[in-house]
């Protein structure tokens, strides 16, 4: 058939099941990375959220994008290494995790997350966009998808309720560190910019990110944007990188995800982002692609799957890895 390309047939591999390459996986991916000076290979499933995995996974974050892996495996790639321990703390119950050492533990399940390291929290999921939140969030309805500035400086797309660290007594108090709009709730702090307001940090943002004086969000992919916005990646002053929306190129063509594009001009995509069908194969045949969380987010046909986040290290290659939809 004209215009049809090849395509190896999938394997039965469930996630955590060893492979060699794409084809030996049900999922389409076979996700590869080093723990513990100890090399793995394993049918993989991109996630946002710990919710999203099966039974004994955990969403663990690459620096720009998830991966389902087992819980046991994620402790040994973690900063404690084996000696990682783990609570028995559900998603929206309170958490004390120790100000020494926290990354040797935590007092949460396989989320791993406790909204304050060093004092009292709540155990809280990873996410991508606001509705892993309500998903997994079943008690605590209204919570958004933020990123978070932890305590280690690191920065982490999480579920929390719409973010402010200003206390305040009196709408007064609010307008003149927000600005006009903002009001002191009952809690004792101010309720936050909305995406869209003007800001000047990330904390007078409600989602806890503020781009070139706009609040904005996390995202999955470039329809979780408002119109005239994509999904992209984002690096904190800590070297973290997360996925943001953000206004689209200014010359941004009109092809959709999926479509075929010629990789010598990416700019014809919506989202800028044209990759190979083939690397090894001479020519710049190619496909619309866009950033992702989860298959879900992807074209029919595509799997999502981590690569290079194209953010450099000043010493050292890629700070990490982002979800991106792939054609298998």
């Amino acid at each position: 058939m004209n215009g049809g390309h090849c395509q190896a047939a999938v394997g039965p591999g469930a996630t955590g099941a060893n492979c060699t390459d794409f084809w030996d996986c049900a999922s389409s991916y076979c996700f590869y990375f080093s723990a513990a000076g100890t090399s793995y290979s394993q049918c993989a499933t991109a996630c946002s959220s710990t919710g999203q995995c099966p039974p004994s996974f955990a969403c663990s974050d690459f620096n720009g994008g998830g991966v389902c892996l087992p819980v046991s495996e994620i402790f040994v790639y973690a900063d404690g290494g084996p000696s990682f321990t783990i609570g028995t703390e559900a998603i929206g119950q309170s958490c004390t995790q120790p100000a020494t050492n926290p990354a040797n533990s935590t007092p949460c399940d396989s989320t791993f997350l406790c909204s304050s390291p060093g004092g009292t929290g709540t155990c809280i999921d990873s996410c991508g966009i606001d509705s892993d939140c309500q998903d997994s969030q079943t008690s605590n309805m209204g919570w958004v998808c933020a990123t978070l500035n932890l305590t280690s400086g690191a920065s982490l797309d999480a579920c929390t309720p719409p973010l402010t660290n200003i206390g305040c007594t009196f709408d007064s108090d609010c307008v003149a560190a927000l600005g006009s709009g903002a009001t002191c709730a009952l809690s004792g702090f101010c309720t936050a910019n909305p995406v869209g307001a003007a800001c000047s940090a990330n904390t007078t943002c409600d989602h806890g990110v503020c781009l070139s004086g706009t609040c904005s969000r996390p995202c999955c992919n470039w329809w979780s944007c408002p119109s005239g916005e994509t999904c992209g990646p984002v690096m904190d002053s800590q070297g973290d990188v997360f996925k943001a929306c953000q206004p689209q190129i200014p010359d941004a063509g009109g092809l959709l995800p999926g479509n075929p594009c010629d990789t010598a001009n990416p700019n014809a995509c919506v989202t800028g982002l044209c990759f190979y069908n083939d690397p090894a194969v001479p020519g710049h045949a190619g496909f619309c692609s866009e950033t992702c969380c989860r298959d879900a987010d992807c074209p029919t046909g595509y799997t999502c799957e981590l690569e290079d986040n194209g953010f450099p290290y000043p010493d050292a290659g890629s700070s990490g890895a982002m979800g991106y939809c792939i054609l298998r």
